[in-house]
């Protein structure tokens, strides 16, 4: 296969024209107007025609009841000045000192 030599460069294509910006512009009733603005300043617009919202459902069951939670059953301050609380579930935290 035999290939030639590359050809001379092209001339520089006309400037495109992107989008700017969208905007929702009106809504009258379930209809949404939206105006799309282009690069070069023209503009175009659309609808969106929204459905309308349906019948609420009915109740769900009730969940299964959850686990007890863990409580403070006391706090002290102990002879070194830290605050000591003991929990329902047996536990102790020590929060250091306070005083």
């Amino acid at each position: 296969m035999v290939v030639g030599a590359d050809g001379a460069q092209g001339a520089t294509g006309a400037t495109g024209v992107g989008i700017a910006s969208i905007e929702k512009t009106d809504t009258n009733g379930n209809i949404d107007t939206y105006t799309v603005t282009m690069t070069d300043g023209t503009s175009y617009t659309f609808t969106v025609t929204n459905g309308t919202d349906g019948a609420t459902g009915a109740t769900g069951a009730t969940g299964a009841a959850g686990a007890d939670g863990v409580g403070i059953s006391s706090a002290a301050i102990n002879s070194d000045g830290e605050l000591i609380i003991t929990l329902t579930d047996g536990n102790t935290v020590n929060c250091g000192v306070v005083v």
